[in-house]
């Protein structure tokens, strides 16, 4: 993962590299600024949620679990909405 995770970071620095001579005589208005950070943060909470979602559903196995196998097999899965749970 750490191997993965430097790629990743070199790639990003090299093309920070690249934009940055390429973009050194331009200017930029306040706008445009404020749209590029908000697609920014856009593209990482997108990202993020991606990441939440996969380990959700795939890398935490729910039904693994000595005690909800039990529960399932039996058919006796708790009811979460009953009265002792509501707030």
């Amino acid at each position: 993962m750490a191997v993965t995770k430097s790629v990743i970071l070199c790639l990003l620095l090299s093309f920070l590299g690249n934009a940055e001579a390429a973009l050194r005589d331009q200017v930029f208005r306040w706008e445009d600024v404020a749209a590029f950070l908000a697609g920014c943060f856009a593209v990482m909470i997108l990202l993020i949620g991606t990441g939440f979602f996969l380990h959700e559903m795939v890398c935490r196995q729910y039904f693994k679990e000595p005690a909800a196998e039990y529960y399932a097999v039996r058919g006796e899965l708790p009811n979460a909405y009953n009265e002792n749970t509501r707030l």
